[in-house]
């Protein structure tokens, strides 16, 4: 009887649909977390590998790639569909325990930086603020942060942190 009620309704085929989208959205958020997470991950390595070569910082700063970041931070989506609250607990042990600058200039930056997407417009941030420096020929880009934010964000984007 509440079966038939159910079924009548059109309630049954209301609650999968909605169940349907709710997996949808589910799915996209992974799909969009994990192509983050590999070019954070990519952008760590590169940096990782230029590290104390002759590469010159423009050089460094050309092999990057940021694309997915510029995509999803165009969409026209809350981030918190795709990122989390919080950071995971090695990215967070990450900012606080090992900020570069040995004289705690960044010190202040990094306690801002509490949420996924704190950190993702904290990476894309830098990334721009660099570029625009070394276009302009203007003082010194400061890749080591940025490569720091990006290990960072490599961590708590990793499908098993999140």
């Amino acid at each position: 009887m509440l079966t038939d009620l159910i079924a009548g309704s059109g309630l049954l085929g209301s609650c999968l649909d909605m169940i349907r989208d709710m997996q949808d959205v589910n799915q996209r958020r992974i799909a969009v977390r994990e192509q983050l997470w590999r070019e954070a991950r990519f952008n760590a390595d590169v940096l990782k590998l230029l590290a104390g070569t002759r590469v010159t910082p423009e050089q460094r700063l050309r092999a990057l790639q940021f694309e997915v970041t510029a995509a999803v931070l165009k969409l026209p989506l809350p981030m918190e569909e795709f990122l989390g609250p919080t950071l995971s607990e090695d990215a967070t042990a990450l900012l606080v325990a090992s900020p570069p600058g040995r004289d705690g200039r960044y010190q202040h930056w990094v306690a801002n930086i509490v949420t996924e997407q704190d950190l993702l417009e904290r990476v894309w941030l830098r990334y721009a603020i660099a570029d625009v420096r070394i276009r302009a020929d203007v003082g010194r880009a400061d890749l080591d942060y940025l490569r720091f934010l990006i290990r960072a964000l490599a961590m708590t984007l990793r499908p098993e942190a999140g």
